[in-house]
Formats: C-alpha cells, sequence, structure tokens
C-alpha cells in the first residue's frame, strides 16, 4: 500500500496544474514524498531483517528491531496521510478547511495506532486472548 502511494505521489510533480501550486503546498508535498519514502523503507526493512538472521538464534532481537522499524514506518506513514489529506483538502476546500481536517486525521492516527491500551478496540483483542486460555486451560480448544 505504501508503495503504491508512493508511485501515486512521484508522478504529482510532473502534472499540468504542478507549477501553479503555492509554496506552502510544495513545502507541504515535498515532505509528504520525503515521509513517504521513509515509510516504505521502514515498513518493509522487518521482512530484510528476517532474511538475514533467520535461524541463528536472535529471536528475541529480531522481534525487537522488526517492531521499532514498523513503529517508526506506522509514523511516517501518518505524516504522508495527513499530509495528502491536507493537499487534497487545500486544494478543493482552502486552507481554512485543510488544516484542521489534516490535525484531526493525524490525531485519529495517533490515537488508534499509539495507544491501544487505552482503546476498546485493544480490549477486543485481550477478551479473545483471555476466552482462548481459558479454552486452553480447561481443555475446550
Amino acid at each position: 500500500g505504501v508503495q503504491i502511494l508512493f508511485g501515486f505521489l512521484l508522478t504529482v510533480p510532473f502534472s499540468n496544474r504542478f507549477g501553479q501550486v503555492t509554496t506552502l503546498q510544495k513545502v507541504v508535498y515535498a515532505l509528504t514524498f520525503l515521509s513517504c519514502t521513509v515509510a516504505a523503507a521502514l515498513l518493509i526493512a522487518p521482512v530484510s531483517r528476517h532474511r538475514q538472521m533467520f535461524r541463528q538464534g536472535r529471536k528475541a532481537e529480531l522481534v525487537m528491531r522488526s517492531d521499532l522499524l514498523a513503529q517508526s514506518g506506522l509514523l511516517a506513514l501518518m505524516v504522508t496521510v495527513t499530509g495528502v489529506v491536507f493537499l487534497v483538502m487545500d486544494v478543493l476546500a482552502g486552507l481554512a478547511a485543510a488544516c484542521p481536517l489534516a490535525v484531526s486525521v493525524a490525531c485519529v492516527y495517533y490515537w488508534l495506532w499509539y495507544y491501544p491500551a487505552r482503546t476498546p478496540v485493544a480490549r477486543w483483542g485481550e477478551e479473545e486472548d483471555r476466552i482462548e486460555a481459558d479454552e486452553r486451560s480447561t481443555g475446550r480448544e
């Protein structure tokens, strides 16, 4: 998914209307494009790490590093999506609508991705884990 977004962002400067964008839009586009590049690298990196470290008895290290890479990649993806929302809404509805909508999107992503223990969504999985543990302990799998 990140690679597809990267492909779309790659085409933007070559469109006919790109010369008409404001300086703010160019800056936001550049940051969005670069954060997408970083997100792709960070989200793909655990695959390469796994292949390099497979069967070396370093599972804990692999899991720890992969988690850090994935969390960092999600943060870069959040910046990317926020930038895309800002740019699209700025063109469609103006700066007054783009700013609060982009901030709102960033807040929703942050809340869903970085506060899982505090959200009801995370508790769903915890309940399923508890039920599975109960079933294993009573032999009812």
